[in-house]
């Protein structure tokens, strides 16, 4: 995927600043679609055999999986809780052990399907 020219990075920047009108739920929701988008990045990056960008994208998932568990833990989240956590720590399993598995790019597609169910949720419950 190649790099975005800097119109194009300010104009995403304003529409993501555009969607967030300071609600909870929208910033989960939004974290939750940011963390989707680079699933599907990384499983791209993997199937053209790109490892180094496939590992930067999987780092970033990792490192929003882990504010949305920190931020599970403080109660910012009132979603189910058990249900969450359960569901994050599986999926941080998944992307730090995907090199194991006998099919990375089915492993993300699963992790994908189960992650876009998730956000189909929460544009439910922010629509409300």
């Amino acid at each position: 995927m190649p790099p975005n020219p800097p119109l194009a990075q300010a104009i995403a920047a304003y529409g993501a600043s555009q969607r967030l009108n300071q609600r909870p739920a929208d910033v989960l929701l939004l974290a939750h679609e940011t963390l989707c988008r680079e699933l599907w990045a990384a499983k791209g990056a993997y199937e053209q055999n790109r490892l180094d960008q496939m590992c930067r994208h999987t780092a970033r998932c990792t490192q929003i999986l882990f504010s949305l568990r920190a931020a599970l833990e403080m109660g910012a989240s009132g979603v189910d809780r058990t249900r969450l956590a359960v569901f994050y720590n599986g999926l941080l399993s998944n992307i730090i052990g995907l090199l194991n598995r006998p099919s990375v790019s089915e492993s993300l597609q699963e992790s994908i399907a189960r992650l876009r169910e998730l956000c189909t949720e929460f544009q439910i419950a922010t629509s409300r």
